[in-house]
């Protein structure tokens, strides 16, 4: 049984959805929700136990989203937390580097430059030279419609002040290389207050490869959107990595560590003369061995970046990040995170829940020889973002299990009891005082001040 609550305008309602088992996915939850609100057409913004945010749109015929194949018992821990539901009626437009956010009435009959228009209004800023993006990266024309963008109600956009000009003049800038898995190199002038997001739209507009499938990686880091080059002491004729984004997905492994044996974790700091089939992203590693004979990792124990979210090895294509031939998992790595475990064992009826953990700015996993391996029937790992601000070292940032929008541990916030989710202050207060639990779990939200 999977429970459904509502949130934004639907506040106070719930849905239960009994006919559900190993195969459901999020697809059918999404066609149940549109039976319920009897509208021909609906985006819904679902957000989980994980503070992550599935997006998905439904009509009629078909479901469109990222999300639509992942299966709810992952994410819910095998039903054992419900989800938090809003249903989209707006277009959410972004003031890029400045993080402020506008909600746009959506008419499919408007124009771009529509929209562009009453979002340089809401913002207050000049509208020459202001362009859209969209998430994927991809800039879009203001002569064209909503409908021919096929951009609907609950579509995040990014407003943009000016346009990204290539760098013609030189002077006080330094040169850094690009280089992808297929050895190919891109040589790059930036100057060391460059974002890392400037630099991925030069690679964009280089090797079309739109930004939200880009990770730059130096020194075995990830480096972040919003960071500056010079953050991460990039020097002139340094080489950044570019990885494309692996995403979860086969048959599950009978032997991995015993993740049980949490007290066989070890820490590693960074290492600057890592192997390319070393580098981990923020959240997730899972690590195995690259059997390929044709790649130059063959016989190495090589990282796939899972990033963050709920992994089921039930569903897993863990990949060499030299060859993408696919690997056996043998043990999990985590950095820059909150991370939890839902395991069962061979021979046991019982789900085993292993608190969330945080693992800081370096690399945490198991000595595999003090762990052991185990035979499991169910194992699911899920991870949070931690992130830098000005607050606080590593603050966790998740989704407003009200508003759905991001929440960072720096603000004022209230926790639900004993589970941890996270919501905006002024949301918490609002809700509570509704009479309302938490959307997740059904706990009372209280104080965490």
């Amino acid at each position: 049984m999977l429970q459904i609550n509502f949130v934004g305008e639907s506040a106070g309602q719930d849905l239960m959805i009994n006919e559900v088992n190993e195969h459901t996915t999020m697809a059918d939850v999404a066609r149940k929700v549109l039976q319920f609100t009897k509208k021909p057409t609906a985006k819904f913004s679902f957000i989980t136990d994980s503070g992550e945010k599935i997006e998905l749109k439904v009509d009629q015929s078909e479901v469109e989203g990222d999300g639509k194949d992942k299966l709810v018992q992952t994410i819910t821990g095998y039903y054992s937390t419900g989800l938090s539901c809003e249903i989209k009626t707006n277009i959410t437009v972004i003031l890029r580097k400045e993080g402020k956010s506008v909600e746009i009435p959506f008419h499919k009959q408007d124009k771009v430059s529509d929209l562009k228009r009453k979002a340089c209004q809401l913002f207050a800023v000049k509208i020459d030279g202001a362009y859209l993006r969209m998430g994927s990266g991809y800039e879009i024309d203001d002569d064209k419609t909503l409908k021919q963008w096929e951009i609907y109600p609950g579509d995040c956009l990014y407003l943009f002040k000016e346009k990204f000009q290539k760098r013609k003049n030189t002077r006080g800038c330094i040169q850094i290389f690009i280089k992808t898995l297929q050895s190919r190199t891109l040589q790059m002038f930036v100057k060391q207050d460059d974002t890392i997001l400037s630099v991925k739209s030069m690679v964009q507009e280089e090797l079309f490869v739109p930004i939200d499938q880009q990770r730059l990686v130096y020194a075995g880091r990830e480096l972040d959107d919003d960071k500056y080059l010079q953050d991460y002491n990039i020097q002139n004729e340094a080489t950044i990595h570019l990885i494309a984004r692996l995403s979860a997905g086969g048959e599950l492994p009978l032997h991995f560590v015993d993740v049980e044996k949490t007290n066989t974790l070890v820490k590693s700091q960074w290492s600057k003369v890592a192997p390319e089939w070393r580098i981990a992203g923020p959240g997730l590693a899972v690590e195995g061995i690259c059997t390929n004979n044709r790649c130059k990792a063959k016989g190495q124990m090589v990282i796939h970046s899972a990033g963050f979210g709920d992994f089921n090895f039930d569903k897993c294509d863990a990949k060499c990040p030299i060859c993408s031939w696919p690997i056996n998992p043998v043990k999990p790595g985590f950095n820059n995170c909150l991370w939890k475990i839902d395991f069962q064992k061979t021979g046991s009826s019982a789900v085993t829940k292993l608190p969330w953990t945080k693992t800081g700015d370096y690399y945490h996993t198991y000595d595999q020889q003090k762990a052991g391996m185990a035979e499991f029937t169910k194992l699911i790992i899920h991870t949070k973002k931690l992130v830098q601000d000005e607050y606080s070292s590593n603050s966790y940032v998740s989704f407003c299990l009200i508003c759905h929008f991001k929440v960072f541990m720096a603000e004022s916030n209230k926790c639900a009891k004993k589970c941890g989710h996270h919501f905006h202050d002024h949301c918490a207060l609002s809700w509570r005082g509704r009479g309302f639990l938490c959307p997740i779990d059904g706990d009372e939200i209280e104080d965490n001040s």
